[in-house]
């Protein structure tokens, strides 16, 4: 390993344990999804040449693409969660929204 690939190690496992440090107050899917990636960079950082081989296997030829096409697909999953959260909340605002449309009806009576 040459010196940039050590110290980019060393600044990975920093950030890596600031954010696990920090995931200990509040664990939300961003915080996960960061975690993820840099665990995945810290594993391309320590054993390219072995996951390179693996990865061309599966039809990857850089292991950076490998990353990439995970990064997207694991984005694209958290965006969906993110949109059917916001279906439900805005459901459960318009039921409560007619709920009290309702009751403010039946007390003009």
């Amino acid at each position: 390993m040459t010196l940039i690939q050590i110290l980019g190690l060393f600044v990975l496992i920093g950030i890596l344990f600031y954010l696990i440090k920090s995931a200990k107050k509040r664990v939300d899917a961003a915080i996960l999804l960061t975690i993820m990636i840099f665990v995945l960079l810290l594993i391309i950082a320590i054993i390219p040449q072995k996951l390179e081989s693996f990865l061309e296997q599966i039809g990857f030829w850089r292991p950076f693409d490998a990353f990439l096409t995970l990064l997207s697909t694991t984005s694209l999953i958290l965006a969906l969660k993110i949109y059917l959260k916001q279906k439900e909340a805005e459901k459960a605002i318009t039921k409560i929204i007619q709920h009290l449309a309702l009751n403010k009806e039946k007390e003009n009576k």
